[in-house]
């Protein structure tokens, strides 16, 4: 403020704007003339005319521009001395950029008014100083660099920094959070190659074993440094965000095989390839970070096992042959299903592949006993032989198998016993020529023969063409008789019934054949076998057709635009012998509408009828019935015919009675 020459305590000029720090405004700066001013008008640097409305504002950044002014009395021309102002204005905010995550190295610049200081805001607290740098005559350095050291000491957390420039302006926070784990390399534990693929310079342990390495903060590796992709593994995640991919620079790999006279091989990057050539076995592959992470942490090292193999172990799969000598067991070969739930292969040292083969037969008892009471050794390799088709994955083919083993509760047996329920183990390898085996082990069991219901019949929910009846509701009780030479077989019979109009547009387009008859019963009718998963499956009879005089007529079928009944059977039979057989009855009428004399209007057919809560819409008939007198005209002449014809035939019998009568 300026104050008026006669009186120190009166200020005529006064000057506002946002004071900052160390001298410095941080924004627009205005001279006025104060309310109780003496003067009315302020004249600026030499102008010639009063500024307007008695006052200047001053918007750009400056370093200190002085300004000079005076003031007027317009009444009586009074003129104050001169007085000027330095004027120093930064509204620009400084800059910060965090350069070394690791070193926790900072860069700070401000253009104008100088770096000040680094402020820091620590978790759950506030902003305070972190360094402070000297001011000459209220302005600092354009550029300054500060480092939070002790930041690997600190507990975790979020952590802010902002560069304060002279002016007291600040920069945009830069966050920091600290969670202080170790970096965590992710990688195959196995990986198997064949032997031919093994050549040198040929695998990168980074593809071979999918690894990927990353850490919680960004990292600083040398120029040049790529990261290398991993196809399926991915990082874990700390507190929900994700992990920074360290680069293939940082991660290297050591290759060893224990107990063997393999030179070791090295490599400074996850990605150099090994550079020899790989002879079969086992290897142990080491992945390690190359020094400590930003923070000072260091990755635990990931170990690995190669394999490197020649082929596969023998591949086996379901035989084809069903021709057995007499007194083999009752299984047909093609019927082979192996359990789904196979065990993983093993590797040994020298990288040989060995396999074992999980199968299962259970076979019911028989009376009489199946091949008269036993299983000889010579059974049990001709079932081998063929129910299983075993192949070898070496160019030359072929396979060495070894002796065949059958124990009964643990002990060796020379044969099978089909007497009695028991459990027998059976097991034979094959052995190919670079080493490579599979064990064949089969689990045969004997149980009593079970009584089992015959197969399961309910509505079916397949599909129905536009002019097929509708799948039913409900089916009627089925009928189960005992079979009569075997009590553990039975056999079930549904009679079903369908009475179908035929209607204006006949079903099944006008014919229904024995193989459109066999689709419309896949539809209509569910069947399901009583006995477990894998030995569930049905065979199906085919479909039989019979007239209303039990003639049958499957090859003609059945022409569905003339009334008629006919019978449609199938029947499905169980592994065990149990069947369900499904008759249809299965009628064709043609309804006629029927008008009484005198009504009026229109006579809808309702389309059929069918059994159960079967709701089929079989063919449809419509008419329109309306009074004419042409009705009436026909049943006049309908009614003199016949009364003509009475009049004959009484004449007729009186000439008979009196034949003398003229």
């Amino acid at each position: 403020m300026v104050s008026d020459d006669e009186d120190p305590d009166h200020y005529d000029y006064i000057v506002e704007g946002p004071a900052g720090e160390n001298g410095w405004y941080t924004g627009t700066v205005t001279i006025a003339l104060a309310p109780d001013s003496t003067y009315d008008e302020l004249y600026f640097d030499g102008a010639a005319a009063p500024s307007e409305n008695g006052q200047k504002q001053f918007e750009t950044d400056t370093a200190g521009t002085q300004t000079d002014f005076y003031g007027v009395q317009t009444s009586d021309g009074k003129r104050s001395g001169d007085t000027s102002e330095t004027l120093k204005i930064d509204t620009t905010a400084p800059t910060l950029q965090l350069t070394d995550r690791g070193t926790m190295s900072f860069s700070l610049k401000d253009s104008l008014s100088g770096v000040w200081k680094l402020q820091v805001k620590l978790p759950g607290g506030g902003w305070q100083d972190l360094q402070l740098y000297d001011l000459t005559d209220g302005a600092g350095d354009k550029v300054q660099t500060a480092a939070h050291t002790g930041f690997t000491g600190l507990p975790n957390g979020t952590y802010q920094y902002r560069a304060v420039d002279a002016a007291g302006n600040t920069s945009d926070p830069v966050t920091v959070k600290k969670t202080d784990v170790a970096p965590v390399i992710v990688a195959d534990d196995t990986a198997t190659v064949q032997h031919s693929a093994a050549t040198a310079g040929s695998l990168s342990p980074q593809a071979v074993f999918d690894m990927i390495a990353g850490d919680d903060i960004a990292v600083t590796a040398p120029a040049g440094s790529v990261k290398t992709p991993a196809v399926h593994n991915t990082l874990p995640t700390v507190d929900g965000a994700a992990r920074i991919q360290l680069y293939d620079e940082q991660i290297s790999w050591r290759l060893e095989q224990p107990g063997n006279s393999f030179t070791p091989q090295t490599g400074a990057a996850s990605t150099t390839r090994i550079p020899v050539d790989l002879p079969c076995g086992k290897y142990i592959l080491t992945f390690s970070q190359n020094g400590a992470d930003d923070d000072g942490h260091t990755a635990s090292p990931k170990v690995c096992t190669l394999y490197v193999v020649e082929g596969q172990a023998p591949d086996v799969q379901p035989g084809g042959d069903t021709t057995y000598p007499d007194g083999r067991p009752d299984t047909d070969p093609d019927d082979a299903v192996f359990p789904p739930d196979q065990p993983e292969p093993d590797i040994d040292d020298q990288g040989q592949v060995h396999r074992t083969l999980i199968d299962q037969i259970t076979e019911q008892l028989q009376d009489p006993p199946a091949g008269g009471g036993r299983y000889t050794r010579q059974n049990m390799l001709d079932l081998f032989a063929g129910r299983y088709q075993v192949t070898s994955s070496q160019p030359n083919g072929l396979l060495q198998w070894g002796q065949l083993h059958i124990t009964h509760q643990g002990q060796p047996a020379s044969e099978l016993g089909t007497t009695r329920p028991g459990q027998y183990i059976i097991t034979r390898t094959a052995t190919d020529s670079a080493g490579n085996t599979t064990t064949i082990q089969l689990t045969y069991t004997f149980v009593e023969r079970p009584v089992v219901d015959p197969p399961h019949v309910q509505p079916g929910d397949g599909p129905i063409q536009p002019d097929w009846p509708q799948n039913p509701d409900q089916l009627p009780e089925v009928t189960v008789t005992p079979d009569g030479q075997n009590p553990t077989i039975s056999h079930a019979l549904l009679r079903d019934e369908l009475v179908q109009d035929i209607g204006i547009a006949p079903p099944f387009g006008g014919h229904l054949s024995a193989q459109t008859a066999a689709g419309w019963f896949d539809g209509r009718y569910r069947l399901q076998s009583a006995l477990p998963y894998p030995a569930d499956t049905l065979t199906y009879s085919p479909i039989q057709i019979l007239d209303s005089q039990g003639r049958d007529i499957t090859a003609l079928g059945i022409d569905t635009t003339a009334p008629g009944s006919y019978t449609i059977r199938r029947t499905a039979t169980d592994l065990l012998g149990n069947t369900t057989t499904v008759e249809l009855s299965y009628q064709l009428t043609q309804r006629q509408a029927q008008i009484e004399p005198g009504e009026t209007g229109t006579s809808t057919g309702d389309g059929g009828r069918q059994s159960g809560s079967d709701g089929a819409n079989g063919g449809v008939n419509t008419g329109e019935h309306r009074r004419c007198w042409v009705h009436w005209l026909a049943l006049l002449a309908a009614g003199c015919t016949a009364g003509y014809t009475w009049l004959v035939l009484r004449r007729q019998d009186e000439e008979e009675q009196d034949p003398n009568e003229i």
